[in-house]
């Protein structure tokens, strides 16, 4: 990925050398320098189709579309042969402006670009499709498995990726995972995750109205009963989706069509889940029931349903309606409902897990507003919980640090941080992520102490001094 500084570099030049020309006489008699911004623009605009969604690039984009509407009476002119000195009586304050626009611009797209490729994982990866036929829903698995021989059994490990990004949000999480000896199993849904990664690695996105729906549960799912109602259908999704894929490892000891190397051996009856958002509070619902997962790791999940409000609306359908107009009136209509909607008065109920917890947040966690805001449920799970649970926070680890966004749009990871000088580096919260993870799970089978002997995964070393922990129960990282 590091190669889009090219692109980005030649749309600058472009955009910059029209720009400076009335500061340069040498520049004065070159009238074909008008042409530049309309191939800047071109070399803007392609790069989104050639490198998928770039939000980095987004500012150069805008400042190429400014500057070639500025340059318009430049162009007519030379393409009516008509001789066009405008650009010396230009307003010299603005073109400085747009300098400085142009130079930001520039220097935000490059120093916002990811360090590696962003593409899946391929190496040790297994794509599998399973069908659930009782609610016409189609999933795209992906099986990381050990890449070489493991002495005795490996736990697996189910990952519920978030629902925007999906497994383009956990894939390198996951492969992290995998090398920390777990076996891991995460997946896209078609029509529901945004986007859903096929077999062959295409994308594809859920109906408009869908979409629009889920950024109105992320933004007023804790103040609006329609937002919130919104939010309760994704996790009730979520929750069977679980389901679904627990009921099929059950069944099958395994994931159907997909055959482990030589020499490895997963436990399919040690199994843990990971999840982000939706799919965390799916785990927490389905935690206070009877199941069979050894323990669960809730990743920057609000728990929408367990606020409650003056009055509950009837939650919404996800339509599999690829009509645009359709999905697009269906979204504008659910907005304008939010607007009269009753509002979110508290927390009522929330789950009391029965197997042991592990919360992953932002450091926001720790100031007041928060607490009694966004992780005002989760706290209440965290004290009522008569399992042990655990809440960790990463120093400086904002509400998307905990996946892969930080490396693959670091730019998002700037935007939403957390409260204070961050512990990790761009590279260095997957790694960060994957040893919480894998050391509470570690406890948790040493907890057990069933006698098998000791756990086949072992600790990562973790610095105490960039975490805010707190425990209940007999668990530690």
């Amino acid at each position: 990925m590091i190669e889009l500084i090219i692109p980005e570099s030649l749309a600058f030049l472009f955009l910059f050398l029209p720009l400076v020309r009335p500061f340069v006489k040498k520049l004065w008699p070159m009238d074909g320098l008008v042409w530049l911004p309309v191939l800047a623009l071109g070399i803007a605009a392609a790069l989104f189709p050639a490198y998928g969604f770039r939000p980095e690039c987004i500012p150069l984009l805008f400042c190429a579309i400014i500057l070639n509407i500025i340059n318009i009476p430049q162009v007519l002119s030379l393409a009516g042969r008509m001789k066009n000195d405008d650009f010396r009586e230009r307003n010299w304050g603005l073109t400085v402006f747009l300098i400085a626009f142009l130079v930001l611009a520039a220097a935000a797209g490059i120093y916002f670009l990811p360090g590696e490729e962003t593409a899946l994982t391929g190496e040790g990866v297994s794509s599998v499709v399973v069908y659930d036929e009782e609610r016409d829903n189609k999933y795209f698995l992906r099986v990381y498995g050990q890449t070489g021989p493991k002495s005795g059994t490996v736990p697996a490990l189910l990952v519920i990726p978030p629902i925007t990004g999906s497994i383009l949000m956990a894939d390198r999480l996951c492969a992290s995972l995998r090398d920390g000896g777990f076996t891991v199993v995460s997946y896209s849904r078609l029509d529901f995750d945004f986007p859903s990664v096929d077999q062959d690695g295409k994308s594809r996105n859920p109906p408009l109205a869908d979409i629009l729906n889920l950024f109105r549960s992320y933004t007023g799912g804790r103040f609006s009963e329609a937002a919130n109602n919104t939010g309760r259908s994704q996790e009730t999704e979520r929750q069977a989706d679980i389901r679904f894929l627990l009921g099929l490892i059950r069944q099958n000891q395994g994931i159907p069509g997909y055959g482990e190397a030589p020499g490895n051996r997963t436990d399919w009856g040690r199994v843990f889940a990971a999840g982000y958002g939706a799919g965390g509070s799916a785990l927490l619902s389905l935690a206070d029931q009877d199941t069979a997962l050894r323990g669960i790791i809730v990743i920057e999940s609000q728990l929408l349903s367990a606020y409650k409000g003056d009055e509950q609306l009837s939650a919404p359908e996800f339509s599999r309606d690829a009509n645009w107009f359709r999905s697009l009136w269906a979204g504008i209509s659910g907005w304008a409902a939010n607007l009269r909607s009753r509002k979110i008065t508290g927390i009522g109920t929330v789950p009391n897990p029965k197997i042991p917890v592990c919360f992953i947040v932002s450091d926001q966690v720790q100031n007041a507003k928060h607490q009694n805001g966004r992780y005002a449920a989760l706290i209440q799970v965290f004290r009522t919980a008569a399992a042990p649970v655990i809440l960790a926070a990463a120093s400086g680890a904002g509400v998307l640090d905990y996946s892969d966004v930080p490396e693959k749009y670091p730019i998002y990871s700037t935007l939403f941080p957390g409260r204070g000088k961050k512990a990790w580096p761009r590279a260095g919260c997957i790694p960060g992520t994957a040893a919480l993870i894998t050391n509470f799970a570690v406890s948790v089978l040493e907890r057990e102490n069933t006698g098998a002997g000791k756990p086949s995964i072992s600790r990562k070393p973790i610095d105490k001094q960039d975490l805010y922990i707190q425990t209940r129960g007999a668990l530690s990282f």
